[in-house]
């Protein structure tokens, strides 16, 4: 799944976009993280969490032990350098 680095995605397509990443995640997950502060940055649409490509991709490479760089996500995912 491509989307361009600005796109919001909601909850169940972030963790799904997560997951072909090589990062298995379930929305409910993505709620915890939330309500704990954790997790990758997300920002409000009325009053559903919507996360940005560019802010997963991120969040991923500034895991500890994750071995992923932003550039192997984009290759691997068949997109753009952002």
């Amino acid at each position: 799944m491509t989307h361009p680095p600005h796109k919001l995605l909601t909850e169940d397509e972030a963790a799904e976009y997560l997951d072909d990443c090589g990062y298995p995640m379930q929305p409910s997950t993505l709620r915890n993280y939330r309500s704990s502060n954790r997790g990758p940055h997300y920002v409000r649409a009325g009053r559903s969490p919507r996360y940005r490509v560019a802010d997963l991709h991120k969040w991923l490479t500034e895991l500890p032990g994750h071995e992923n760089t932003l550039g192997e996500l984009e290759h691997k995912l068949g997109i753009a350098p952002t």
